[in-house]
């Protein structure tokens, strides 16, 4: 609404012969629609996952490992779901991840696949459907 009212503005100086005051004023509404393109002003971007994997239902430093990991590459992130997976043998967890940057979709991948005691690391980006 506001550029529809600077460009009639604009029209008017050109009308009344003041191209000097059209040209500054496209000059200031053209550097202020960049401004506006560019800068993160008003817009939050969150990269949200669900995110599983199994772990073996003996080993008791696992999720000190998966915690870490998350802290590490999740601003927010909650447990949805703990169940048991393989006839008790295995644990399957569910979180719901809020990513630092989305870059670090493949990192937390590769780190929890790394823990010995982890398997089957599977990460889906969604929309935001719990509130963190």
């Amino acid at each position: 609404m506001m550029f529809l009212f600077a460009a009639l503005g604009l029209g008017i100086a050109c009308g009344a012969g003041m191209f000097s005051v059209a040209v500054v004023g496209c000059v200031l509404l053209s550097s202020v629609i960049v401004l506006l393109h560019w800068a993160p002003f008003a817009t939050r971007r969150r990269y949200e996952a669900m995110l599983r994997f199994l772990v073996n239902a003996d080993c008791d430093t696992a999720r000190v490992g998966v915690d870490a990991i998350l802290t590490e590459c999740c601003s927010a992130y909650m447990l949805l779901s703990m169940r048991e997976a393989v006839q008790g043998d295995l644990l399957e967890y569910s979180y719901q991840v809020r990513l630092v940057d989305p870059s670090y979709q493949v990192d937390i991948v590769k780190k929890l696949e790394a823990l010995d005691s982890t398997s089957e690391v599977s990460l889906v980006m969604q929309r935001t459907t719990v509130e963190l």
